[in-house]
């Protein structure tokens, strides 16, 4: 016995090592995935490998060609031999392996007998490592057949389990695979970043954090995984990991994980572990090429169009390579043939759906209906969790072509409906609820848009589309991912069918669900991040435009304008989570009445056929209420044409149109309510493009706004306290305690990479002079000016004013919003990490941070996104810049008129006022009139 027990537990290593793993893609869902869980190993034991050929063997041999069904029948036949009725541990042996390949022809019900069937013989063994070995495998295959059915928290449970016997063990191959499992089910299930510490324990990494700012490079992660002895787990291992840093958001270090895994499974000679790892090089590099799109949207710029042309051209070269292994054995790769054509065909499908497809992608229409082509010719798949995502995801391929690209063959939809419903029958068999929600819900997606696309030929779709939805909410079963989804389609079906208030009721409950998954998210996944183009800012933007009606309609509700600055406070508040990756503290409501007495609130929204301006006058409930029946392609036009006048260094009758346009807009409603209630101040809550015009220059018969208001941007968010600036004590510095903390740049370093498109700031030296004349402050200059010293805040040195006169810029790219100093560009994250210690300091916060010399991104129409992500990871009470590079003597006019007032504090001064004083004064001398001087500066925050 002893003797079959060696022999057996080498065999089970052997045959498991080379199972390799199946393929999981969830496609759509937002537990994406491209790699399964790995078929574990057990340890090998003392003796030799028998060298005659057995029917354990033989049916071995027959699995690894993927010619399940004949080891099946082998493996049974084995099952009614002599040898294995007389032994118990050939049979547990012998069932395990049936369960695995009933799982590959998706005969779940025969896999959990055979699973049974194991159990109940170990049942009857005497315990030893013999017993554990096998019950660790068969505990990892019953997993396998939960995941794949689509029960993911099951898997979980069983790979915990199997993960503890292998630590009873000590086998480390096992413990690893075991992890690597665990971290697949976690994904699934949300839990990215418990995925990703997993995953690092399971290389002895665990002692460090999968935040990217933890410091762990992609290097040092390659490196652990190559010290684990097993090729296959090698490759399992950075697949996963990379998968998981995808979802997370940190695409560039899952891009080069995924790249050594495919290179290391080429090394290895391993097909079918480079065909999986391609699958998800593929899916993050269509990731980074939809991140590189979004800026596109944004930019218009030569650079990125070419930086999302080479990832969107990586992508489909990827899964175009993997579509090649997957045919090089169709039989055993018929599932991720499938997904692998599917993916592509999703990829192309994505990039015809872009305006500016013609013009970067020119031979697009032939190579999607080449791949339209042969999608069709797809076999039929076996029922699994995994392949219900595949078949849900070429169906939502076919929906968006019908409805945007007419001249694409497509599918009819009689047999999209035979595709989506088959779908959800054979999950409805598996118990797999998940699948059912989105076959059922995708389904309801068509009904909705034949009915809107076709009234006269499907006039009665519209209930059905409702009647799909509603099942598919309930399935989704307080699944927030899957839930937010149905309620705003619910939503959308209820508007079309012109019940108003249950379609705003039912958008409310999908932003409800929407805020709710925003917070588990921002406190367990910190780089979560959503897609605000496809999935977040339509959904804020429809349930707006309800409660405000259309054009011609009557004025909308006090409720329904409070419930509208509401959700435009939301939608401004998730834009800076998803942008900081982090919760936002809140305070303050602006929805709220004011105590300032003096201050109103503008909120400007651009919706698709309308501006709609919202005002709050102060200590008042009641709201004012202005739109303009306007296409939001016209206003765009229109605030773009308005920035670029702005930024001439003369003034134009061209200028003077468009700015008194705008003003018609926002302002002129109002004049008479805002005189009689002697309002000193205008707090703009800004919108799209409107955020990238200053709006101190809008006019009246060529009387600029700031000449009768001081003017503040809100985030939209709430704020925190704030004492007024007049309380806060300036002048010259007392017990070596300054007023400002001020760093320049005025050189420029030619032989230093970051400082590299730069000019010298030759007026830095005499701005921070002025600093120092009228409030006192402590000064770095040049190379006095690194990280180091910017690190001191808060700790070493405070003040309650930062002065930044430095060359920066901010963006609605994280990584491209960066201040400069001596040592390095110093980015967001840098910048919130350098004044943690400040924001911790409650006695002494910063009141007012300056950043005299930054601009934002050239075309980058969310740029101030940058800028109010500085503002916020400050922890600054205000923060006063620059939309543009403003002219250096400009510069410093500017800032030595507004350290004079900062000096010359009176007790009714607010921030506000003080940087109106400034301006003003600048557009009254001689060759500044212009707003190209004065104008760009703006106020973020507080205003008192």
């Amino acid at each position: 016995m002893r003797l079959l027990l060696r022999w057996l537990g080498l065999f089970l290593l052997g045959f498991l090592l080379a199972l390799g793993a199946v393929a999981f893609s969830p496609g759509f869902s937002h537990s994406e995935s491209s790699s399964s869980p790995t078929n574990s190993v057990v340890p090998t034991l003392d003796g030799q490998s028998p060298t005659a050929q057995t029917p354990m063997e033989e049916g071995r041999a027959l699995y690894q060609q993927g010619q399940w069904e004949a080891a099946i029948a082998t493996w049974q036949t084995a099952l009614e031999t002599p040898s294995a009725q007389a032994d118990d541990w050939q049979r547990a042996a012998l069932w395990s392996y049936l369960a695995m390949a009933y799982q590959k022809v998706g005969d779940w019900e025969a896999g959990e007998g055979a699973i049974a069937n194991t159990l109940q013989i170990l049942d009857n063994l005497p315990d030893g490592r013999g017993r554990t070995h096998l019950l660790a495998q068969t505990l990892n295959t019953q997993g396998q057949l939960a995941f794949a059915q689509g029960h993911p928290e099951v898997a979980l449970g069983l790979w915990q389990q199997t993960t503890d016997l292998y630590q009873d063990l000590d086998h480390g191959a096992g413990i690893t695979g075991s992890l690597i499992n665990q971290s697949r089910a976690l994904e699934t299930l949300g839990h990215h970043r418990r995925a990703c510490q997993t995953l690092l324990t399971a290389i002895d990494l665990g002692d460090h954090s999968c935040d990217a700012r933890d410091g762990l490079t992609v290097d040092a992660i390659v490196e652990a995984f190559q010290q684990q002895p097993d090729g296959t787990l090698q490759i399992l291992g950075l697949r996963s990991l990379g998968n998981v840093l995808r979802l997370t958001g940190q695409l560039s270090e899952a891009q080069q994980l995924l790249i050594h895994s495919v290179a290391l499974a080429e090394e290895q000679a391993h097909p079918q572990q480079k065909l999986l790892s391609l699958l998800s090089l593929g899916k993050a590099e269509q990731t980074l090429y939809e991140q590189a799109a979004y800026r596109y949207g944004q930019t218009s710029s030569a650079e990125d169009a070419s930086t999302l042309q080479a990832f969107a051209n990586q992508a489909l070269a990827r899964y175009a390579e993997a579509e090649v292994l997957a045919q090089a054995r169709p039989t055993e790769n018929t599932a991720l043939l499938s997904q692998s054509l599917v993916q592509h065909l999703a990829l192309l499908v994505n990039l015809h759906d872009e305006q500016w497809s013609d013009t970067l992608f020119p031979t697009l229409t032939a190579q999607l209906q080449t791949q339209l082509s042969t999608v069709k010719k797809l076999p039929t798949l076996p029922p699994s969790h995994a392949n219900f995502y595949t078949q849900i995801s070429l169906a939502q391929s076919y929906i968006v072509l019908l409805r945007s690209q007419p001249e694409v063959t497509t599918p009819p939809p009689i047999e999209i409906i035979a595709l989506l419903t088959q779908v959800e029958q054979q999950a409805a068999d598996l118990s797999d609820t998940q699948s059912q929600s989105y076959a059922l819900g995708t389904l309801g997606r068509l009904y909705e848009q034949l009915a809107q696309q076709h009234p006269d030929l499907y006039p009665d779709l519209l209930p059905q589309a409702q009647q799909v939805t509603k099942a598919a909410l309930q399935l989704a079963d307080q699944d927030n991912h899957i839930t937010y989804q149905w309620q705003w389609q619910l939503g959308r079906i209820y508007a079309a069918q012109q019940d108003e208030a249950q379609a705003i009721a039912t958008y409310q409950q999908a932003v409800d669900t929407l805020n709710t998954l925003r917070q588990d998210l921002m406190a367990i996944e910190s780089e979560a991040q959503f897609s605000f183009r496809d999935r977040v800012e339509p959904l804020y933007r429809e349930l707006v435009a309800l409660m405000l009606g259309q054009p011609a309609d009557a004025a909308p509700s006090s409720d329904n304008l409070l419930q509208a600055i509401r959700e435009i406070d939301a939608l401004q508040l998730t834009q800076l989570e998803n942008f900081l990756s982090c919760n936002l503290t809140e305070t303050f409501a602006l929805s709220e009445p004011q105590p300032d007495t003096t201050t109103a609130i503008i909120y400007p929204i651009i919706l698709p056929d309308q501006v709609a301006v919202i005002m709050r006058l102060p200590q008042s409930r009641e709201l004012q209420f202005h739109r303009v029946p306007i296409p939001e392609a016209e206003v765009t036009q229109i605030l773009t044409q308005l920035r670029q006048q702005t930024e001439n260094r003369y003034l134009s009758d061209t200028f003077w149109a468009l700015s008194e346009q705008v003003y018609t807009w926002l302002i002129r409603p109002f004049e008479t309510a805002l005189a009689q209630q002697q309002i000193q101040t205008l707090v703009f809550v800004s919108d799209g493009a409107l955020r990238n015009v200053p709006m101190a220059v809008l006019s009246s018969n060529q009387r600029f706004l700031i000449e009768d208001y001081a003017i503040a941007l809100s985030p939209g968010l709430q704020l925190p306290q704030s004492q007024p600036l007049s309380q806060v004590k300036l002048g010259a510095m007392v017990s070596d305690q300054p007023s400002a903390i001020a760093y320049g740049l005025s050189e420029i370093r030619s032989d230093f990479s970051p400082h590299q498109g730069f000019a010298p700031l030759t007026n830095v030296e005499t701005e921070l002079a002025n600093i120092e004349t009228q409030v006192g402050s402590r000064q770095f200059i040049n190379q006095a000016f690194t990280r180091k010293a910017l690190q001191e805040l808060g700790g070493n040195y405070t003040a309650p004013i930062v002065h930044l006169a430095t060359h920066g810029q901010f963006s609605s790219d994280p990584s491209q919003t960066f201040l400069l100093a001596w040592d390095q560009r110093i980015t967001l994250n840098d910048f919130s990490n350098i004044l943690e210690n400040q924001g911790n300091q409650t006695a002494d916060p910063i009141e007012l941070l300056i950043l005299s010399a930054c601009k934002t991104a050239n075309g980058d129409n969310r740029a101030t996104l940058g800028l109010a992500g500085i503002a916020i990871q400050s922890g600054a009470r205000s923060t006063i810049a620059s939309l543009w590079s403003v002219d250096d003597q400009a510069t410093a006019e500017i800032m030595q008129r507004l350290y004079q007032h900062l000096g010359q504090l009176t007790p009714n001064t607010s921030r506000a006022d003080i940087l109106r004083q400034a301006q003003i004064e600048l557009l009254k001398t001689p060759g500044y009139q212009a707003p190209f001087y004065w104008a760009p500066y703006v106020l973020v925050g507080n205003w008192s």
